[in-house]
């Protein structure tokens, strides 16, 4: 959030033409950083206690946050090439409009590949990451291969935090309710037993939810394994016409060639571009089937990946609506939800155009249900009341 707040509000500056600069940026971020203190003074005593009671929390968070940035970060050092000639894909297309972004002074931005022209792109996700490039002075090409991994952490930990809101929604939930996680009513003076979501520590789940958004991907590595060891086993062309049971005698055949030492019939570089094309398709238009790991392992500075992160964050906030059931304590808390979420919605238009339609529809289903849901519980409780009043 702090990115994109930042990131917008140079941006709005230097579309109303004042440079996008280093000092336009110090500027931003100063005012940003006082604006920050001075919320932070005025909840110094909520802020003190939540680091007291929750200092476990944030250093896990942040250590996790730690593990995924250096685990991919040594991805890129091993292969920190930005211009393979064939296997390449759209880096040189991104890092030209990356230096684009940079270079400019005022927004949109100059296209490179078109003199005097302006880009005619969604481009703000290169604003996002290169306001902080451009602040701290990184050479481009270093900047890219430290992006990718930033990205890499901000999409799992942004799992993470959905997952673990999830679970303690449900355990605290529970609790208000005077019942344990697994269903069972507290009594007074008696310690019900402890259920399943009561034992399971948060961590768990949450961890995995990061793992499975930004690591594990979909299911075309399991099919390739599997008609890989078919392949092993089935004679040439038989595969198309073969009947179910004939599929799984040849895998059970190929896993057993497999066992004894021979290799799947695929190359080095199938492993991660064919679940990227999952779905079938005549001719060469198979539709794209990218999952988060493809997309940072390929390494494509591309739009559907600057925009994840925002996307994961406009989906937290939608949850944390719907779990918190729209109730504020006082009329700042509506004030920055809607602002923030109206950011983080809006921003995918520029960053990447097509993800806004889904989550703007996503945030006005969870607002209608959120409030309505509200409005049916007040009536109820205004019912029960008005009820109690009669026996009265």
């Amino acid at each position: 959030a702090g990115m994109l707040l930042l990131s917008y509000v140079v941006w709005l500056a230097g579309s109303a033409r004042i440079p996008f600069s280093r000092l336009t940026i110090g500027v931003a971020l100063l005012a940003l950083t006082l604006l920050g203190a001075y919320l932070a003074y005025r909840q110094r005593e909520a802020l003190s206690q939540e680091l007291r009671t929750r200092r476990g929390y944030f250093l896990a968070v942040e250590g996790l946050f730690l593990a995924f940035f250096l685990a991919f970060l040594l991805v890129r050092l091993g292969n920190p090439d930005l211009w393979h000639p064939w296997k390449g894909g759209e880096k040189p297309m991104d890092f030209a409009y990356f230096n684009a972004v940079l270079k400019s002074t005022s927004f949109p931005p100059y296209d490179p590949w078109y003199a005097g022209g302006y880009l005619n792109y969604y481009y703000y996700g290169f604003v996002l990451v290169g306001t902080l490039v451009k602040f701290l002075g990184i050479t481009p090409s270093v900047a890219y291969n430290l992006i990718l991994p930033t990205l890499f952490s901000l999409i799992a930990m942004g799992a993470f935090s959905i997952v673990w809101n999830l679970v303690r929604s449900d355990a605290l939930s529970a609790a208000l309710q005077g019942q344990t996680p697994n269903g069972l009513r507290l009594r007074s003076g008696r310690q019900a037993p402890a259920g399943p979501a009561e034992a399971l520590s948060p961590y768990l789940p949450a961890t995995f939810g990061a793992f499975a958004m930004a690591v594990l991907g979909n299911l075309g590595t399991v099919r390739m394994i599997y008609q890989g060891f078919q392949r092993l086993a089935a004679p040439a062309g038989a595969l198309e016409e073969a009947t179910l049971l004939m599929r799984w005698l040849w895998t059970l055949q190929g896993l057993g060639k497999a066992l004894a030492g021979e290799s799947l019939p695929y190359g080095a570089g199938d492993w991660y571009w064919i679940p990227s094309r999952a779905i079938p398709a005549p001719g060469d238009v198979e539709p794209i089937t990218e999952f988060p790991y493809f997309t940072v392992l390929y390494a494509d500075l591309h739009a559907h990946l600057l925009a994840l992160p925002l996307a994961l964050l406009a989906l937290g906030l939608i949850v944390g609506l719907v779990l918190g059931k729209g109730r504020w304590s006082n009329w700042r808390g509506p004030a920055a939800w809607f602002g923030l979420a109206a950011l983080a919605i809006g921003a995918l238009r520029p960053t990447n155009t097509w993800d806004m339609p889904t989550y703007l529809a996503l945030g006005i289903v969870a607002i209608v249900y959120t409030f309505s849901r509200r409005q049916r519980s007040s009536d109820a409780h205004g019912s029960a009341l008005s009820g109690s009043r009669g026996l009265l």
